[in-house]
């Protein structure tokens, strides 16, 4: 595995460094000024994203489902706050209403400069390396060096194009509006390889049937999904950090394997098992 700086020390997708640690297993302590936050402020709003599954989505039921669920759920209990989900809005509208501070938080989504224009970031709850994948008829790239020089897919706001540019001069991209869009490009000969998360590359290849596309690769990008308060709530920022650095590994460990398999159901071999050794020393890692 690529990595700069020490294990816990990892660029996320917009290129900004961070600390990633053990989580704490102290219970949650609020204070006094907290409480009263709450007390006064009983029921937050929150915007997801529908079409970042297994992260969140709205499954066939109309619920809240997917990994950032788990972790609101976890929230809710911790602090009594009660959850409004606005599950009527699509991202486009969900990320206008918070600029407009007509949303409180959004659960699953990833930190940059731009979108700290408006949200205030508790650290991150979930977090994944990114991958490369090629198609049968291309070169496998093992490492983000090879992607110098090469056509590659990325999905919209999931990775800082120019930080790729700058670090892999050369590299031409082609943005793709989400994963499925990333697919059927890369399938269809339009570049050498996608860059994404593994987690959605899996699920999606699942259901789209992708099957013959080949994961060669690991990177030292990470993706990586913070909770989002929109500006203006200091004191619920504070209230989420401590309820984030209350959840044990073992906590999170229980959502991610509600929600991710590390392989593919049908033994086509998207995931060999170095890969898969890679993806849990990545885990360990954070952990360490």
């Amino acid at each position: 595995v690529k990595t700069t700086g020490t294990r816990a020390r990892l660029f996320n997708a917009q290129g900004m460094l961070h600390d990633l640690s053990r989580t704490s297993n102290n219970p949650l302590s609020l204070s006094a000024k907290e409480k009263a936050w709450i007390l006064a402020n009983p029921v937050i709003t929150v915007g997801i994203n529908p079409d970042i599954s297994p992260f969140e989505f709205i499954d066939h039921h109309g619920d809240f489902s997917g990994m950032s669920s788990g972790f609101i759920q976890l929230i809710a209990q911790r602090t009594g706050l009660k959850i409004n989900v606005r599950k009527d809005l699509s991202w486009t509208e969900i990320i206008d209403h918070a600029k407009a501070g007509d949303i409180d938080i959004l659960p699953a989504i990833v930190r940059s400069i731009e979108k700290q224009s408006y949200l205030d970031f508790v650290p991150p709850h979930i977090s994944y390396p990114m991958v490369i994948l090629v198609a049968p008829n291309k070169m496998p790239l093992h490492t983000s060096d090879d992607l110098k020089g090469k056509k590659v897919i990325i999905i919209d706001n999931e990775i800082n194009p120019s930080m790729l540019r700058n670090n892999h001069p050369g590299i031409e991209i082609i943005p793709a509006k989400n994963m499925t869009h990333a697919l059927q490009l890369l399938s269809s000969g339009s570049a050498d390889a996608l860059l994404g998360n593994l987690p959605q590359i899996n699920e999606s290849i699942e259901k789209s049937g992708y099957s013959k596309l080949r994961m060669t690769g690991i990177t030292e990008y990470e993706y990586a999904l913070s909770i989002g308060v929109t500006k203006g709530r200091p004191i619920l920022s504070r209230i989420l950090g401590k309820a984030i650095n209350s959840i044990t590994e073992d906590e999170r460990q229980a959502i991610r394997d509600r929600w991710v398999t590390l392989e593919h159901p049908h033994g086509l071999g998207l995931i060999n098992l170095t890969l898969i050794i890679l993806v849990s020393l990545f885990f360990l890692s954070i952990m360490l």
